[in-house]
C-alpha cells in the first residue's frame, strides 16, 4: 500500500479523521490491519494516515518510535477504544498499541459493526478530542 503523504504534524482528532477517511475510500477491512484488496481496519487506518505501513502496530520500527507517530497513533486509537466502551479500561491496565488494536478486531469481529457505524464512531471519537470538555458535557 501506499503511505499517505502528510503536510504537516496531525493531531489525535485529525489522524482519527484521516483514518476514517482513508477506510471510507478503501474500504474496511475486519481480520487484519490490511486486506488484499487495501482495505484498511481503524488501526491500520490510523497507521497509514501518520505515514507508516497498516501493521506497524505489530512489529513497531524505532523511527515508529522515535518520531512520535506512535504515541499520536497510541493517543487515537485509545480514544477511540475508549468510545467504543464495550470492555473495562482500567488505568492499571498495561496497554500498548498492539493490545489497543486488538480491542478494536474484536469489537470488529464480535459486534460486526457496518462500516458506516465504524466511520461514524471514528468521527465521533475525533469529535470528542478536539471539542473542549465543556461541549461536550453541555451536548449529552
Amino acid at each position: 500500500m501506499t503511505t499517505v503523504a502528510l503536510a504537516g504534524p496531525l493531531t489525535e482528532a485529525e489522524t482519527l479523521l484521516t483514518a476514517a477517511d482513508l477506510i471510507d475510500r478503501w474500504g474496511l477491512c475486519r481480520d487484519n490491519y490490511e486486506g488484499a484488496d487495501e482495505s484498511l481496519c481503524p488501526a491500520g487506518a490510523v497507521a497509514v494516515a501518520l505515514g507508516y505501513e497498516a501493521n506497524v502496530w505489530s512489529a513497531p520500527t524505532e523511527a515508529w518510535e522515535e518520531t512520535g507517530a506512535y504515541d499520536l497513533g497510541f493517543a487515537a486509537l485509545y480514544a477511540l477504544v475508549e468510545s467504543i466502551g464495550r470492555w473495562d479500561m482500567g488505568p492499571d491496565d498495561d496497554w500498548d498499541g498492539e493490545a489497543l488494536a486488538n480491542y478494536v478486531a474484536f469489537w470488529l469481529v464480535d459486534v460486526s459493526p457496518s462500516a458506516e457505524l465504524v466511520l461514524q464512531q471514528m468521527r465521533d471519537a475525533a469529535a470528542s478530542l478536539s471539542s473542549p470538555a465543556e461541549q461536550i458535557g453541555a451536548s449529552a
